[in-house]
């Protein structure tokens, strides 16, 4: 792979992807957490499978989050079982339960340590995690979640970010990118309808929010 053919592509994930390459240079299963940065060296030659995912479970909290870079698995045999199950005709559910297993176990191999304090901790931002869900928009801040619990705004800001590593505002645009990433997949609803529907102001808005967070724009995203 020559400089002079290829390409440096600086993007931000909005869904977490477990990515191999099929003819570069890296060897290594690939995951890449929700909101993490990453620069992609690619010619038109690359081939790579990317697989996207949302583990969003205990108490609503995806368990990348915060793993804000990219985590390496050098498992010549899980990958090649990957390869094998993508470039099956994936025709059956049977087919599909198989390729969902060698994810899944790709995955726990990836897993955070999360011990009884970490599992506490989540079961104590049980309520948060739900009102997110419950009311995630572009009109949702701060001050509405710390009001939820009972708090200052100052407060829980200051004790979510302790407690996760991220401040809750950062959190919540890293949802909501998620939310708008996850309604592109239907490329027959219009863009103006997803802005819509999560409450922004208009399409304009909610493509500048995009691409400000994720570095290239929606529609980009949904292809």
């Amino acid at each position: 792979m020559s400089g002079a053919d290829s390409t440096t592509t600086r993007w931000t994930f909005s869904r977490s992807t477990l990515s191999v390459d099929l003819n570069g240079e890296e060897r290594r299963l690939r995951l890449i957490p929700t909101g993490t940065k990453i620069r992609y060296r690619q010619t038109e030659e690359t081939q790579f499978i990317a697989i996207h995912f949302n583990l969003t479970f205990l108490h609503g909290k995806d368990l990348f989050s915060g793993i804000c870079r990219q985590l390496l698995l050098d498992d010549a045999e899980l990958r090649s079982r990957l390869i094998a199950q993508t470039e099956s005709e994936q025709d059956s559910i049977r087919d599909i339960c198989r390729l969902n297993a060698v994810v899944w176990e790709i995955i726990a191999r990836f897993l955070p340590d999360l011990g009884p304090e970490n599992q506490d901790k989540l079961a104590a931002y049980a309520g948060t995690f739900r009102f997110i869900r419950e009311h995630l928009d572009a009109r949702l801040g701060v001050a509405q979640l710390a009001e939820a619990v009972g708090k200052r705004p100052d407060v829980f800001s200051r004790e979510f970010k302790r407690d996760f590593g991220i401040s809750p505002l950062k959190y919540l645009h890293r949802e909501l990118v998620g939310q708008i990433a996850l309604r592109l997949l239907d490329r027959r609803t219009p863009l103006k309808e997803i802005a819509a529907n999560l409450n922004f102001s208009s399409e304009f808005n909610l493509s500048s929010f995009y691409k400000r967070e994720t570095g290239h724009s929606p529609r980009k995203s949904g292809k």
